[in-house]
């Protein structure tokens, strides 16, 4: 049983569930919610049993950076989990996912979270394979041009990298195709301040 949590910002109720999927590859949950009030009549404590919508649970991801030249560039890598095969891993990544980062900038004066502009991006390349754990690792290098100081912890509120994760997936003929095409669903994307 979960206790509820009011959110006064959103004036919504939320529970954090904690998850062990490690061992399973994109599993889907479906949650069922009951309401339980204790000052009840005897026996109705519990509401009816509502079911949600199924939702498909991705693989943990992890995105860090790095400074290289003299601080003025930054590189990153994501980490996927556990396919079942080992020897085909490496092949099957490179087939089956594509990773992306985008310098981003914002202007100075601007006052909204959509002003962001992509400035460059670059496909990031498979770098190494963890046969064991399964684990796997992309790295790209973003060059900041002009050459702009950078910290630690990061102090600029206008640059940013966005790292995506994109998986390949196959799709409908297009028309007057005989063989089919591929289309790319998102499936990580997380922001990295500089």
């Amino acid at each position: 049983m979960f206790r509820p949590e009011f959110l006064k910002q959103r004036k919504l109720w939320f529970v954090d569930v904690v998850l062990d999927s490690t061992s399973a590859v994109w599993p889907f949950l479906r949650l069922s919610l009951a309401r339980y009030q204790p000052n009840s009549i005897p026996g109705k404590e519990f509401s009816e049993v509502v079911a949600t919508d199924f939702v498909q649970l991705p693989p943990e991801r992890i995105a860090t950076r790095h400074r290289c030249h003299r601080g003025h560039s930054r590189a990153w890598s994501g980490q996927p989990v556990k396919p079942t095969d080992s020897a085909s891993f490496r092949a099957g990544l490179s087939k089956s996912r594509r990773v992306k980062a985008t310098l981003q900038a914002r202007a100075e004066d601007a006052e909204s979270d959509l002003n962001w502009t992509d400035l460059r991006s670059v496909e990031c390349e498979l770098a190494g394979v963890d046969a064991t754990s399964f684990k796997a690792s992309w790295t790209g290098a973003l060059k900041l041009e002009p050459a702009e100081r950078l910290l630690t912890p990061g102090t600029s509120g206008d640059l940013r990298v966005l790292v995506e994760e994109f998986e390949k997936l196959a799709a409908d003929l297009n028309p007057g195709e005989r063989t089919l095409s591929t289309t790319e669903r998102l499936v990580y994307a997380d922001l990295i301040a500089l």
